[in-house]
């Protein structure tokens, strides 16, 4: 464009100057004319040549002047024509000042917009290299997850193992604990049943003891007094009473021992019927915490193979779709760039942009273009 305003200067530059000869030339002929008819006036008495000689001098002159004429003519016209083609070629030389700066800031928005691209091609570089490092936080996330749930699965096996063998050894301990009770059971209620017989024959003894002193108190009831002295009398009767106390004293101490006995077996009894009650509220208990320890851990498998692993794949998923749609627009930035890049080239030599307007050039620039 600089070039064709330049041209274009220069061309009217000699249109000008072409036109300020032509006015020399016409004001010379203008002079030479004056000149010629003042030698005529000046000199027509004087002349005594041949007449005809004159007139054909004078003939001659008056074409002369004639052709002159004609070329001042010709030469009005001409410069004429050179005003209007100037007149032309400035407005054209103007507007060609107003493209080029129009061009020039065409130019520099073209590069702050490519700035601008470049800026957003970086940033978006930044986010997918960002986006790369939380990918890889994620799989280390991921990984650790994994490596906790396999730990889990572990101890969760070795927990299992234990409470089998606890579950075990608990079965042992409360059949040994269930055959001991048995066996303690029937040991007392055979010691209970010996003594309770002891305890009937000690009584038919005290029976068959008091049967005796009745029949002693009879017999001597059925005696006469008088048969009896009464020293004898007072000391078989002191006798007999002290007999009977003492055997029903025997009787009474046997007999409190035995409910001191019973008591005792009694307090053992309900001390091993607590003792059975715990065992079996502890094996329940054991029961129950292995059922909540497996549900806890079927809860906490359950929880990290299906919700944690599910967000987290859902997560990668939609980073890979950012992903996927980031490098998307950055090839059609590129793309984009790559476009600007060759304008601004073709700006920059003075190359016709595609897909412009062409402004149609004067058929003599076109012919010097040429």
């Amino acid at each position: 464009m600089l070039e064709n305003s330049s041209r274009l200067t220069v061309k009217s530059f000699n249109y000008t100057k072409t036109n300020n000869e032509l006015i020399n030339t016409f004001q010379t002929y203008e002079t030479n004319l004056l000149y010629r008819n003042l030698f005529n006036n000046e000199f027509q008495g004087t002349i005594n040549g041949d007449f005809q000689l004159s007139m054909k001098i004078l003939e001659k002159t008056i074409k002369h002047f004639q052709e002159l004429e004609k070329q001042q003519f010709e030469l009005k016209k001409e410069y004429l024509k050179n005003q209007e083609k100037n007149q032309k070629l400035k407005q054209f030389g103007s507007k060609l000042v107003q493209k080029n700066e129009l061009n020039e800031q065409c130019l520099v928005n073209c590069k702050k917009k490519i700035n601008k691209k470049e800026r957003v091609v970086e940033q978006k570089n930044e986010s997918e290299r960002s986006q790369q490092i939380e990918i890889q936080k994620l799989d280390q996330v991921c990984q650790k997850l994994e490596n906790e749930i396999h730990t889990i699965k572990k101890s969760h096996q070795g927990l299992t193992l234990a409470l089998e063998q606890t579950e075990v050894e608990n079965e042992k301990l409360k059949t040994q604990l269930q055959e001991q009770l048995e066996r303690d059971k029937d040991e007392e209620l055979k010691q209970i049943s010996q003594h309770l017989l002891d305890l009937e024959d000690e009584i038919d003894d005290k029976a068959k003891g008091i049967e005796e002193l009745t029949q002693v108190n009879n017999y001597l009831s059925d005696c006469s007094i008088n048969e009896l002295t009464q020293e004898q009398k007072e000391e078989i009767f002191g006798l007999a009473v002290e007999n009977v106390q003492n055997e029903l004293e025997n009787a009474q101490e046997a007999m409190e021992h035995t409910e001191s006995e019973m008591n005792e077996l009694n307090q053992q009894f309900e001390k091993l019927k607590i003792y059975n009650k715990k065992l079996t509220d502890y094996h329940l208990e054991k029961i129950n915490k292995q059922e909540l320890f497996d549900n806890e851990i079927s809860q906490i498998m359950f929880v990290c193979k299906e919700h944690e692993f599910e967000e987290k794949i859902a997560i990668l998923e939609d980073k890979e779709e950012e992903i996927n749609n980031y490098r998307e627009q950055y090839s059609v930035l590129l793309s984009k760039n790559r476009e600007l890049k060759i304008k601004l080239n073709q700006i920059e030599n003075h190359q016709p942009i595609q897909k412009t307007k062409r402004v149609a050039l004067p058929r003599a620039i076109r012919i010097k273009k040429n």
